[in-house]
């Protein structure tokens, strides 16, 4: 299905649903659609009535289209892609939304929270979650850094007064095993409950190794643990306390040339299968105190993330080079923050958040053939604090919205070259310092036409921090970059509330981005380029009838570089890489005969460019997943396929010595999954 004929449908299917009868305002209409309160703004709110492009899924849908890791996630959002570079638990992150794109090294352009929990690495496996918030546009003003181009926020089940639980079991082709546990309840009626779930998920993978014909090359063994403790003396105090762990290792040969992706062909030609081992831990405090008219709230969080990799990198079957990096991440929050509770027309947040944080990475090439080891060590030591507050006014229909935030940074980098003299790394070791800081507004205009349609216009500033380079020219600081986003939309729940359907239209301008100069395995970045991204987002969920619900969102983005020029090249005009031109979706979940339910979704992808000079690119291309299953009482059966017919893509390609290689999409994929509930 190409983008047209998805327009079409997702105008044909609005039509129809407009026709379907219910009484205005019959809020116990069974099939209406019900509003969803979200946190995205740190305060209780309708998502429907908060004016920027935000997608919210909640518990059923995420079971429904089977969304247990954030490349999934990714996979069905308008104007949103991950360019997977490998196993879940690399700690390199290369994201784009609204064709603000991040690259291999250097910072994010999105911020990844899991109860309010920043998560440096945004490639995890998902469990035990209530819902998910997806927020598009910079977030600068309520979340801070690194959020230049959205947030999305995971919130997990939280423990309650009764007992409850169950377990997961899916066996899938390629010898894929997924298990998942859960279940809490109080320990002290009304006062202290507990929560814990686990999630497990090991695979021989899907790849071969034509060395040695091991199957296995790429197997992978993940482990997530949660530990929820929920203390609530009184109706005014509630402290959380989470733990959660995590323990991936996975093999890590991955890479094939970039004709064989687009194939199907799976077979990878390695004399060292590689490896990802990932240590992650945090734990975090949570206490919210309700005042008369004001909560205040405190969120503590402690982080420890661990991860080292390796793999072949001439990907080949001579023993020639090996890159060996890793990460080991330690981070320290506070966040104290005020939020109105009284009904008036003021509706207000403030707060301070404090963080330190110590990042120590490593870089070892090994040449083989001439016994030299390269290695490069780089320490960042940042803190940095953080004063925000916004405002919302109601007059009348017109609701304003107003924010600010200062946020400033220090950051200590030291850094040393070793044994690399031989192959151009010449030994040295030095240090560097610089401070960044931004102030970031934001202000919105809503207008309540009727209940049920409100328009909005709205202007933020993102900032992406900058930081120091270490691969090349080591200790050469990079500046900020920043985004403006001005953005139109509307809101709005049609037929009686059986059609929910937004819309918004974008502008960005990108200033002082940091640009990935390649020369694998080598990056240094630089403040080299603006650019713009324009274009806009439908999503729509209809209900036309008992027991089904149609969903579709359609993305459109034309971000290009304005300015742009490296070794004498001019890419002013070219694309961004890294960034689909479009992104599609249409499903739709039916329940039928009192237990008997089917999901089927189709999501696409359009033209990504790999590199500057827009030379290389994955063309568009569909993935078409389905799931059916039988829904009793106290337990749930599936069948599903994913990628049912098998569409060849690549998730990542880069040129390294006049050669493009590349990594496959996952192929077809089909299982069984047992659900019981207690």
């Amino acid at each position: 299905m190409n983008c047209k004929a998805f327009c079409v449908m997702l105008a044909a299917g609005l039509v129809l649903s407009s026709g379907t009868g219910a009484t205005a305002g019959d809020s116990k209409d069974p099939v209406a659609i019900d509003s969803i309160t979200v946190t995205a703004n740190k305060t209780e709110e309708n998502a429907q009535e908060i004016p920027m492009s935000i997608t919210v899924i909640d518990d059923v849908a995420i079971l429904d289209r089977s969304i247990d890791t954030t490349e999934k996630l990714f996979q069905r959002m308008p104007n949103m892609h991950m360019t997977k570079m490998g196993p879940v638990g690399l700690f390199q992150n290369i994201a784009s939304v609204r064709g603000i794109s991040s690259f291999m090294t250097g910072g994010d352009v999105f911020g990844f929270f899991v109860d309010d929990v920043f998560y440096p690495s945004a490639d995890i496996n998902l469990m035990d979650v209530e819902r998910i918030e997806v927020l598009r546009g910079p977030q600068g003003t309520l979340y801070g850094k690194n959020t230049e181009a959205g947030v999305i926020n995971i919130i997990t089940r939280a423990p309650e007064n009764p007992w409850s639980g169950g377990l997961s079991l899916s066996y899938a082709n390629y010898n894929t095993l997924e298990t998942e546990l859960f279940g809490g309840g109080a320990l002290v009626k009304d006062k202290l409950f507990l929560r814990l779930a686990g999630r497990y998920m090991g695979s021989d993978g899907y790849f071969t190794n034509t060395v040695d014909n091991d199957d296995e090359v790429d197997e992978k063994k993940n482990y997530d643990g949660r530990i929820s403790l929920r203390y609530t003396p009184s109706e005014k105090l509630t402290a959380d306390l989470k733990i959660n762990l995590q323990k991936y290792d996975s093999n890590y040969s991955e890479f094939t040339t970039f004709d064989k992706t687009q194939d199907s062909d799976f077979d990878v030609s390695v004399n060292d299968s590689g490896y990802v081992d990932k240590d992650f831990s945090n734990v975090s405090l949570k206490v919210a105190f309700d005042m008369e008219n004001v909560r205040l709230t405190s969120i503590t969080t402690a982080l420890n993330s661990d991860t080292t990799n390796g793999n072949d990198v001439d990907f080949t079957d001579s023993d020639l080079y090996l890159l060996k990096s890793g990460m080991d991440r330690k981070l320290y929050t506070q966040e104290l923050r005020l939020n109105s509770r009284s009904a008036g027309a003021w509706k207000w947040t403030t707060g301070v958040y404090l963080f330190s944080s110590q990042d120590d990475q490593s870089i070892v090439y090994d040449a083989i053939p001439y016994n030299v080891s390269a290695e490069q060590y780089g320490d960042t030591d940042s803190t940095g604090a953080a004063l925000f507050g916004q405002i919302d006014y109601t007059i009348k229909k017109w609701v304003v919205t107003a924010g600010l935030r200062y946020e400033y940074e220090q950051k200590d980098f030291d850094y040393q070259w070793k044994g690399g003299a031989m192959v151009g790394y010449t030994p040295c070791t030095g240090s560097s310092d610089k401070d960044f800081d931004a102030l970031l507004p934001k202000f919105a205009l809503t207008y309540h036409i009727t209940d049920h349609f409100r328009p909005y216009t709205s202007v933020s500033k993102g900032f992406k921090s900058g930081g120091f380079n270490l691969g090349s020219d080591p200790g050469k600081a990079y500046d900020s970059e920043y985004t403006w986003n001005y953005e139109l939309g509307f809101k709005s729940e049609l037929a009686h509330n059986r059609v929910q359907l937004n819309a918004a239209l974008f502008y960005i301008n990108w200033e002082d981005l940091q640009v990935e100069q390649p020369s694998y395995p080598d990056y240094v970045i630089d403040n080299a380029a603006s650019a713009t991204s324009k274009g806009l987002e439908i999503e729509l969920i209809l209900r036309p009838l008992t027991g089904l619900e149609v969903y579709g969102s359609l993305g459109y983005v034309d971000a290009t570089f304005d300015e742009y020029t490296n070794g004498g090249v001019n890419y002013s005009g070219k694309d961004i890489p890294n960034s689909p031109s479009h992104t599609y979706g249409l499903g739709a979940a039916y329940r039928f005969l009192g237990h008997w339910m089917v999901n089927a979704e189709l999501n696409g992808t359009g033209t990504i460019y790999y590199e500057a000079d827009n030379e290389k690119s994955q063309d568009s291309y569909q993935i078409v997943d389905l799931k059916a299953g039988y829904e009793a009482d106290s337990f749930d059966v599936y069948v599903w396929a994913n990628n049912l017919f098998d569409q060849a893509y690549a998730t990542r390609a880069f040129e390294m010595n006049g050669q493009w290689w590349g990594r496959n999409g996952d192929p077809r994929t089909f299982g069984l999954t047992f659900r019981y509930r207690f």
